[in-house]
């Protein structure tokens, strides 16, 4: 059922492997995506004020833009983004392949709204055109947020509600721990980014 998968992983991140070596062995047809770094925050449009965090945020942002542009010119069909700290715990069941993007992770901050899209360790994507469909909805924000509020604005901003859907359950958690990105952006591009501002 599973065309392909992409792996947002830094390589250097030892301490990541294990989980993606998990994700590999349940899915062949794999490709490790490195980070993209942000060299302009200017068009990070969240609320964190700590460099770290829009670093971080920014780099997953631009990264998964990177595999939606993938996925539409390789006309992908079935494809799941992964985040180097996703563990499944259950199979992946009969999907809906009418969707634009439906969220395995399930996590609901308490704070948040039913069905709220929260993280984004592990996202399906069913069909290149509707990624492609997302892609150009996405770029009509002039201002980019991390990936999860961005799909969460445009599933709200264009009524969305029945397109980008979280399943009933649980089938990838998040590991413990820091994201590979989180780490790289904090010992890498922290003090680049304070002495710019």
């Amino acid at each position: 059922m599973i065309e392909k998968v992409f792996i947002i992983h830094r390589s250097v991140v030892i301490e990541r492997e294990k989980y993606v070596n998990n994700l590999i062995s349940n899915f062949p047809n794999y490709e490790i995506i490195e980070p993209i770094i942000p060299e302009n925050l200017n068009n990070y449009g969240g609320k964190r004020k700590s460099l770290k965090n829009r670093n971080s945020e920014l780099s997953l942002t631009l990264t998964n833009l990177s595999i939606y542009e993938n996925i539409v010119r390789n006309k992908l069909n079935n494809v799941i983004i992964f985040e180097d700290d996703a563990i499944q715990v259950a199979p992946i069941p009969q999907l809906d392949l009418d969707n634009y993007a439906i969220y395995l992770h399930k996590f609901r901050h308490p704070h948040q709204k039913e069905n709220e899209i929260y993280d984004c360790q592990a996202m399906f994507y069913p069909t290149w055109q509707n990624t492609e469909k997302s892609f150009h909805l996405i770029e009509l924000v002039c201002r980019l947020l991390v990936i999860d509020n961005q799909l969460q604005k445009i599933k709200e901003t264009y009524k969305l509600h029945d397109k980008l859907i979280q399943l009933d359950e649980m089938i990838f958690i998040q590991a413990p721990g820091k994201s590979s990105v989180v780490d790289y952006y904090f010992n890498n591009r922290y003090k680049k980014y304070s002495q710019d501002e």
